[in-house]
């Protein structure tokens, strides 16, 4: 039941402003939470209702510079929560939807790169997270970690935009009816 309003109900997000995360092991960077419930109020007033997200695509944007014969391998997961600011009720989502503990067994989109020349190779490239959202708990948001083999200098930046849609409908909360003459 869409009622004419589905850009209304899709989300745009700017979720992880430029992040800069720099050799010396594995390093993480967490994006922004997105709440997947919320309610919509159409453009004249005239009713709310609540929704859900249940898809998300998050866009990676990446930008950095690897010495020769170094790697990086980045890996974006998501993780749901129950509770806002997540705390300790954190989970990861498998690709079959489950939820699990930690990153082990959890689905992720990666990026590897390895230096290929005498000096500092520099790429830039996009990496790019679908997820289907039904199994998720109420708050969502990418968690990046990024391995680098070099124990300094290597870097990448980070930023990530998402954007949340496919909205199921609850009942509408409330309506004002206008015009209606009882008899």
């Amino acid at each position: 039941m869409m009622q004419g309003n589905y850009l209304e109900k899709t989300k745009d997000i700017f979720i992880l402003q430029d992040t800069a995360l720099t050799a010396g092991g594995t390093v993480t960077a967490t994006g922004a939470e997105v709440d997947r419930f919320g309610t919509y109020t159409d453009p004249d007033s005239d009713f709310t209702n609540k929704y859900k997200f249940d898809t998300a695509n998050f866009i990676s944007i990446l930008d950095g510079a690897v010495a020769d014969t170094e790697t990086l391998s980045l890996k974006v997961y998501l993780q749901t929560s129950d509770v806002s600011g997540f705390g300790s009720d954190v989970n990861y989502v498998a690709a079959d939807g489950d939820l699990k503990s930690s990153t082990t067994g959890a689905a992720y989109a990666e990026y590897t790169f390895t230096g290929a020349t005498a000096t500092a190779v520099t790429f830039d490239d996009i990496v790019n997270l679908k997820a289907y959202l039904g199994m998720c708990k109420r708050y969502v948001r990418p968690y990046v970690t990024a391995t680098f083999s070099a124990a300094n200098t290597d870097t990448v930046s980070i930023a990530i935009a998402g954007t949340f849609g496919d909205v199921q409908n609850n009942p509408i909360d409330t309506v004002d009816i206008t015009g209606v003459v009882s008899e």
